[in-house]
Parts: structure tokens; sequence; C-alpha cells
């Protein structure tokens, strides 16, 4: 006859208690199982268990719990059949009700499954790895605020306009330069674009941004196309700076 034993940290135990009660089908009156009693140590320890592995459960982020959840799911109608014959045999219902009743525990199941969903709100909790998300949060919006009204203050909105000739002509004084083909701007954005090296796209580009790195400017490349887009603080001196050290590396690439 079985004996049910107790789930703890993960495991199956068998209980120590010497005190029994038998587990009877109700449909037939056969004594199916014997349960023991589980003592007050035995449950401490289920208790202590369930505490420790809270924290890191707790931590889980909700789409990960929805992945066990759906996997409980599949183990669920995977075994659908043999799951209603053991609630048949434990409460006497007959197997049609039986499976029944299983539907409606998946159907919670598939609830749970959506969470992530239906956690979303104003404020998500735990989207990531120690990750919250607000939808409208007041500290963002005073922040966004100040950040509005220093480029007002500081003429941030109109400088770009401002700059846009002198960064255009400084931009285009690269002209004639080895293996520059192409250059254009719009405002402070401003692009160069270099013949590429046959038979390895994008090398020359590349060679261009590590030697731009070395020499203490920052650009960015894409393809063979060196991209350019200063922050609106920037001073003319620093756009002579810029195109200067970016034009001497020119020269130097292969």
């Amino acid at each position: 006859m079985q004996i049910i034993q107790n789930a703890i940290a993960g495991k199956l135990t068998q209980s120590v208690s010497a005190r029994t009660q038998p587990v009877f089908n109700p449909a037939t009156g056969e004594a199916i199982g014997t349960l023991p009693l589980s003592t007050l140590d035995e449950i401490n320890a289920a208790v202590a268990a369930a505490k420790a592995a809270q924290p890191a459960w707790g931590n889980t982020t909700p789409m990960k719990r929805a992945r066990v959840m759906f996997k409980f799911k599949e183990l669920l109608e995977k075994h659908a059949d043999e799951l209603a014959r053991e609630i048949s045999r434990e409460h006497g219902k007959v197997h049609d009700d039986a499976l029944g009743e299983l539907a409606r525990g998946i159907d919670c199941v598939d609830f749970a499954c959506g969470v992530p969903q239906l956690l979303k709100g104003e404020f998500s909790r735990n989207v990531g790895p120690s990750i919250d998300t607000y939808s409208g949060n007041p500290v963002a919006a005073a922040a966004g605020l100040g950040t509005l009204e220093t480029y007002k203050d500081e003429g941030l909105l109109t400088r770009g306009a401002d700059l846009a000739k002198y960064w255009e002509d400084a931009l285009h004084s690269l002209k004639g330069l080895p293996h520059v083909i192409d250059i254009r701007n719009l405002g402070l954005i401003g692009a160069v674009e270099l013949e590429p090296i046959a038979g390895s796209p994008t090398k020359r580009a590349f060679s261009a941004f590590v030697k731009a790195y070395e020499a203490g400017i920052l650009i960015r490349t894409t393809g063979d196309i060196i991209a350019m887009s200063p922050p609106l603080i920037i001073e003319k001196h620093q756009i002579d700076t810029l195109i200067g050290t970016l034009g001497e590396i020119l020269k130097t690439l292969e």
C-alpha cells in the first residue's frame, strides 16, 4: 500500500511519525494509502525550507515565473488522463467529471501564465532582474521640465541653427583628403563617406574610429561612413579641434 511522503525543499521524504491515518477510495471504501501524521519537527522543516526559498522566488521576474507555469500547464495536459484517474480514486468522481475538474484547474494555470501582462500598470515591479518601470513618475517629469528649462535659458534650442554654417564649412574642409568620396550635413549632424577597401568593407572607417579614439575624439561609423553629431554646447574652437584632428587621421589611412 502506498505511503504518502512529505515534499520538503524539493525532495520527497518519508515521515518518521508513528501516527498514521488511512486514505480511502470514497467510491469503494477500499484503503488505498497510508498518510503519516507529520511531527512538529517535520512541519517546522517544511516551513523553514519554504521561507528560505521565498527570497529567490520573490526576486524572480514575472516572465520567468510564467515560464514555470507554462511548463506546469504542459505537464498537466500531457498527463491529464492519469491525473483524472487519481482524482477518481481519491475523491470518488467518475472519470469524465474528474477530467472536467482538471480542466478547470488548467484554466487557473492558464490565467497565471498571463501574469506578466496582467501586472503591467503605472508601476511595474521587477520587469527584469532588479529593474522596475514607471509609466509616469513625478521625478522623471520634473527632470524633463528642468532639462527643457536649461535648454531655453542657455539658448541650446537655437544653438544648432546658429552653429550650422560654421559646422558645415569646417566639415566640408575635409573634401579632397585621401579616400573621402562624399560629405553631407544637416544642422549639427555630419557624415564623411570613405571609399571602401576592396574586399574589406568597413575596415577603413573602423581604422579611423580607433585612431580617433586614441586621439581623444569620439566618432561613430556605419559601414564606411563616419558619422558625427556633436553636443549642442560645443564651441567653435572645439569644432576646429574635432575637424582638424579628423583631417589628420584621414591623411594616415591606408
